[in-house]
């Protein structure tokens, strides 16, 4: 084949239009390298921010810690002191433990330092999120973990003990070990998220956290526990009490979530507040006899293994350490919502009967509102 002339474009070759990409591309370099000129001051002046707060945060938390510990100090001398009458004394304690509550939440936005589990698994590593809505995105996500693991975890367990009701126990062990597995993965990650959230201004009561970390211990137990003729005794227990702790905290989540937003919504309580810290009475009433059911099931687990190993030689060490883990969860477990329920009706008192509140724990707008009407 015989190729013929390059092509042409009527007005000559493709030179000109060479020219003209040739043109555009440097002005796009030129466009590049004065951009980077200016990113460079902006990161150059976000560096100096940034170092400038850092400086500003410890000076403010080195004033914070001193000014705290003095009206802390002034206001315990008020309430000792007799130079002041009723009214005097009080007013002056509202006002200064207002003070304290404001040095509190400001005390939150600073780092804190790690609880021993995330020392130890992540080290010191500052998990601080200083950016509001960041934090409550977190403790949003957090509540939607739980929600999801729990249906998730509710699912499984009714699945085992159909399975179980069906084929018996003897070809489910993989299924057992894949439960007992996502338990220790679920109560294992709750735990750290908590901790977390710890550090960015939540409260979490002690009990809760320990409540975890037994669980821990109870589902690594349950995984470990060799198969024997008393771990296929209480495997159709196990499932049962599981799926009923499963719908119950599903129950419970349902109530308290919803009256966690009516109180973000009123903003009568902090966006970073904890679900388990949010009890309503009339879901306190009607989650009670759920509440109370599951707590005895978890003693009668206690109960049960206890026989089982102090009875038998040949019960193997996860039983009677089962054994303990259940009595302590079951006893902790009833004396919290014990406490709780004693704490609600003290406090419907309280504020049925103005002049008990005086004094007695009652809040700064209930005493304040009790002297006018006085």
């Amino acid at each position: 084949h015989i190729q013929g002339p390059p092509a042409t474009c009527g007005l000559g070759t493709m030179e000109p239009e060479e020219d003209t990409s040739r043109d555009l591309l440097l002005n796009d370099v030129h466009d590049i390298q004065s951009t980077h000129q200016e990113l460079q001051h902006k990161y150059s002046e976000f560096e100096i921010a940034l170092k400038n707060m850092y400086t500003k945060m410890d000076a403010v938390r080195s004033v914070l810690g001193k000014h705290k510990k003095a009206v802390s100090d002034v206001k315990g001398e008020i309430e000792r002191s007799r130079q002041f009458d009723t009214e005097e004394k009080e007013a002056y304690a509202d006002e200064l433990a207002d003070k304290l509550a404001e040095m509190r939440r400001w005390a939150a936005s600073f780092p804190s330092p790690n609880s021993l589990l995330l020392s130890l698994v992540l080290g010191n590593v500052n998990v601080r999120l200083y950016n509001v809505m960041d934090r409550f995105k977190y403790k949003e996500d957090y509540e939607k973990f739980k929600l999801k693991a729990t249906l998730v975890m509710l699912t499984f367990a009714s699945l085992s003990t159909a399975l179980h009701w069906a084929w018996g126990s003897a070809n489910l062990r993989p299924l057992d070990n894949s439960f007992n597995f996502l338990l220790l993965w679920f109560y294992s990650v709750v735990t750290m998220r908590e901790h977390i959230l710890i550090s960015n201004g939540s409260r979490i009561r002690g009990w809760w956290l320990m409540h975890h970390y037994l669980s821990i211990s109870m589902s690594a137990l349950m995984l470990i526990w060799p198969d024997s003729p008393y771990y296929r005794m209480f495997r159709p227990q196990f499932q049962a009490f599981s799926f009923y702790i499963g719908l119950t905290q599903l129950m419970q989540f349902q109530y308290q979530i919803r009256r966690l937003y009516t109180l973000r919504a009123l903003n009568k309580v902090d966006k970073m507040e904890s679900i388990p810290e949010v009890v309503n009475s009339k879901s306190l009433s009607l989650l009670l006899p759920f509440l109370i059911a599951g707590h005895v099931w978890q003693l009668y687990n206690s109960y049960w293994l206890g026989r089982v190993y102090f009875f038998n030689e040949d019960a193997k060490w996860q039983v009677l350490s089962l054994c303990l883990i259940f009595g302590a969860l079951g006893l902790g477990n009833l004396s919290t919502t014990v406490l709780t329920v004693h704490h609600k009706a003290t406090s419907r008192g309280r504020r049925r009967t103005p002049s008990a509140s005086v004094g007695v724990g009652g809040s700064a707008g209930s005493r304040n509102n009790q002297k006018k009407a006085q």
